[in-house]
């Protein structure tokens, strides 16, 4: 029978061993440090269940004690890619290239999480929904008509424009492909290229970031107005550097692990379907 190891990760992770457990799948799951990684449970398992992201740093794999607010970094990749061996079957959330180098090394077969397009596809309702949540809790301004940007229209862009305009929020992407723009504009919104940014910033009291690339730098950053909001979905570096909004008072909301924190039922049960599926268990 296809025995689970669960290493790291949040609320998914916690989630996802029950969801297995209830199946009658063996399932360990573990959460610490190095010196503590129980080997022969890791050499036991058939599949490996690793985090989403599967690290934040490319050293420690992701995991978020649930006492505290703050990722515990004490687990690294390395420690547990020691204690994998050929025939394993290893997932996880954006592997590195180091990830998956060492896996072929080895013969450990591994898939990543958001190169599954079922996966990415819900993934990203659950980043909006989560950035909406975050939207309504930390902003002065009610979502009904407030003047909202939104920097990349790819699946999270697409899923937050329609559930913003849901909201009758009045919705402006910015998107580099003249593709993906001519796409938001078929789909009512106003659509600007990068270029347009320095037009379109004063007027936006939200701006949503779902490019993981530096896209307000400069004099972008002095363009927003104070009490607007700015949302980072994206992963590190992000559009802006955290100190230069500082220094120009733009008020930046960093949003890591949105579907970890607000809809982990959901989430583990998305992951769990794409794994079951690939190991030919699941519809």
């Amino acid at each position: 029978m296809t025995n689970f190891f669960i290493v790291g990760g949040d609320g998914r992770q916690r989630r996802m061993e029950q969801l297995l457990s209830a199946q009658g799948y063996p399932v360990f799951s573990y959460q610490g440090n190095d010196g503590d990684l129980p080997k022969e449970k890791l050499k036991e398992a058939s599949i490996i269940l690793g985090p989403v992201p599967f690290s934040r740093d490319k050293i420690h794999i992701f995991q978020a004690f649930p006492e505290v607010s703050e990722p515990s970094p004490s687990l690294t990749i390395s420690r547990l890619l020691d204690g994998l061996h050929k025939g394993q079957l290893l997932f996880g959330g954006g592997l590195s290239a180091f990830v998956r180098e060492s896996c072929q090394k080895k013969g450990i077969l591994w898939k990543d999480f958001m190169e599954m397009e079922e996966i990415a596809l819900e993934n990203a309702i659950a980043t909006a929904e989560g950035a909406i949540c975050l939207a309504i809790r930390e902003s002065p301004f009610n979502l009904h008509l407030s003047r909202c940007l939104i920097l990349g229209y790819g699946r999270c862009g697409q899923a937050l424009a329609d559930r913003l305009r849901g909201m009758m929020a009045e919705v402006t992407v910015c998107e580099k492909s003249p593709i993906k723009r001519t796409l938001a504009l078929t789909r009512g919104f106003l659509a600007v290229s990068p270029e347009m940014l320095g037009k379109v910033l004063p007027g936006k009291q939200l701006i949503f970031n779902t490019v993981p690339t530096p896209v307000l730098t400069g004099s972008f950053l002095q363009k927003i107005p104070k009490e607007t909001a700015l949302f980072e979905l994206a992963s590190p570096p992000g559009c802006a550097d955290e100190t230069a909004c500082h220094q120009v008072e733009v008020r930046r909301i960093a949003c890591p692990g949105l579907p970890g924190r607000f809809s982990p039922d959901s989430s583990a049960r998305i992951l769990c379907r794409a794994v079951l599926r690939v190991l030919g268990e699941g519809q």
